[in-house]
């Protein structure tokens, strides 16, 4: 029934009449070296990516390492130079999503702040937003009892974030929301204390369109110098609260949502070694085809421009499409041998040839792939 619907013999795109173990021994010397050559070369380009793609994920945890850091001898030395101090307590409200090109995100949270109301006579601390602009804020509510103030305020802004593409789209990302308070209040000697940070969005996506999904949220306190451009010799130093949300882009859905165009690219020119070399347009059509994957390649590479910000170093991404394009051009160099087998030792000779090249490019890509996700 297939026969009738067919007009190709399906089964003999993976199946040979003649066997390897029938070859002469010349032969199979000579289809052994060439398997081994390429098995070598296949190695060590998987080799050599792993090794990069492992050090680009060791930038990113160092990176994110640096900023949760506190360096608590020189927060303890500060400290003692305030007189006041005011407690918060901040809790995400609403997250919008990120916009990855110009790197901002509109956010609303509230800050529940607690201090002594002989600190501030007269008026209320305020507190400033160094990594974004705040648009608008509302007091729910302020009580005083045993002259402790407790109050809590509603705060609208935008924040600017720092995406990195380095491991895209097997990224984490840091959302920071660094407080401090205003420089008024703090030439008064008062810093702001942040003691807890609580997400009421947990089960929110950072961005509902490239599934991330957050993994942990902290606080760490910083110490930040700035010096007049007036006077050299003025300088001032504040205590930044760091309010940090960490989120998680490693899911497989996404991951292959990603790379589907560059997979796409692949398996069309490794397929293509399963077309007959016997013919001359049987050849010409190959590598055509194998040529036409390049273009599957460059509508990824596309693709992935459009949704995240250029990097001026070496990605994930760049890696992945570099393998590709590796193993596209891996697969003009099996046609050439099996052209040359074919017309040197015979169509059959060339077809194991083909076959057994062609399984292993399948698994060296998917071994290649699936290591990436894992690392």
């Amino acid at each position: 029934m297939l026969k009738r619907i067919l007009p190709v013999k399906v089964p003999y795109l993976l199946r040979n009449d003649v066997k390897f173990r029938d070859l002469p021994g010349e032969t199979k010397r000579k289809i052994v070296r060439f398997i081994l050559f390429f098995n070598a070369l296949l190695i060590l380009i998987i080799g050599f990516s792993l090794i990069k793609i492992h050090s680009l994920h060791t930038m990113q945890q160092d990176f994110l390492a640096v900023n949760m850091k506190e360096d608590i001898k020189k927060l303890d030395d500060y400290r003692k130079h305030y007189r006041y101090k005011v407690n918060a307590s901040v809790t995400i409200l609403s997250q919008s999503l990120i916009k990855i090109k110009d790197e901002t995100m509109p956010i609303i949270f509230a800050v529940k702040f607690e201090y002594l109301e002989s600190s501030f006579r007269n008026r209320n601390p305020e507190i400033q937003l160094n990594n974004g602009t705040i648009t608008e804020k509302k007091r729910e509510y302020r009580h005083v009892l045993n002259g402790l103030v407790e109050e809590q305020i509603i705060y609208r802004a935008n924040i600017q974030t720092r995406y990195t593409s380095l491991v895209y789209p097997l990224d984490k990302q840091m959302i920071p929301l660094t407080l401090s308070l205003s420089d008024d209040d703090t030439d008064d000697y008062a810093y702001l204390n942040v003691i807890s940070l609580t997400d009421q969005t947990l089960s929110q996506s950072l961005s509902k369109g490239r599934n991330y999904y957050e993994e942990s949220v902290g606080v760490a306190q910083k110490v930040r110098q700035y010096s007049d451009s007036l006077n050299a010799t003025t300088t001032s130093y504040f205590i930044d609260n760091l309010c940090y949300l960490i989120y998680k882009h490693k899911n497989i859905y996404s991951y292959l949502k990603t790379i589907q165009f560059i997979i796409f690219a692949m398996l069309v020119a490794i397929i293509a070694l399963l077309i007959n070399p016997q013919k001359g347009s049987a050849i010409s059509g190959r590598i055509s085809i194998i040529g036409s994957s390049i273009f599957y390649l460059s509508a990824n590479i596309f693709q992935v421009n459009n949704q995240i910000n250029s990097s001026s170093g070496i990605t994930l991404m760049d890696i992945i499409s570099v393998f590709a394009g590796l193993i596209i051009i891996i697969c003009f160099l099996v046609t050439a041998v099996a052209i040359k087998l074919n017309d040197e030792d015979g169509y059959h000779v060339s077809k194991i040839y083909d076959l057994i090249l062609f399984k292993f490019l399948i698994f060296y890509t998917a071994l290649f792939l699936i290591l990436a996700y894992q690392l």
